[in-house]
């Protein structure tokens, strides 16, 4: 059953199915990093950092659901986890969410592509790195004491093990893209 307004554009219309999958993602989000920050700290950069646990939940949203399950939850996700946990740090709240953001729409772009889909979570990693450090450049006072090459370097020279974790959901997902077809 689909509840619709008529006052909203489509894009925002939800159904029952879009509204619940939108919790549990959210909730997922919330769950993920919690549960790997519980895991011994491996040298001096947090579990989180080298896992990436907050971008899985988000792309599972762009396989399964609407893209803007991901995107929500992508958005709100960092600015919950930083009032329940206190983190991440209060100024990546905001780096962290539109990276979120533009992985989810990355991701269902790419997914839609034949070539590509087998790699669409690390791509669009990838791609939502390169956002933000443009954003960081374009705003340097965002993070002061970042230079945002660097900034996205070190982001993914520390995020590799996660990146290639979030490479098996992706060719799960390019697989099961490719029996629809």
């Amino acid at each position: 059953m689909r509840i619709y307004s008529p006052n909203l554009p489509p894009f925002l219309k939800e159904d029952r199915l879009s509204v619940r999958a939108t919790v549990v993602v959210l909730l997922a989000t919330l769950l993920l990093p919690v549960l790997v920050h519980q895991l011994p700290l491996a040298g001096n950069v947090p579990a989180g950092a080298r896992l990436l646990p907050m971008f899985y939940a988000p792309f599972v949203a762009a396989v399964f659901f609407r893209p803007r399950v991901g995107i929500i939850a992508g958005l709100l996700a960092p600015v919950i986890n930083h009032l329940f946990t206190g983190f991440p740090a209060w100024p990546i709240v905001g780096l962290l969410s539109t990276e979120l953001v533009c992985f989810a729409l990355f991701a269902a772009i790419l997914l839609r592509l034949p070539v590509v889909q087998w790699l669409a979570a690390s791509l669009s990693y990838l791609a939502a790195k390169v956002v933000s450090g443009t954003l960081l450049a374009l705003f340097p006072g965002w993070l002061p004491d970042q230079q945002p090459v660097e900034f996205a370097l070190t982001s993914i020279r520390n995020g590799w093990p996660g990146i290639l974790v979030l490479t098996v959901p992706g060719i799960v997902a390019g697989w099961l893209c490719f029996r629809k077809k």
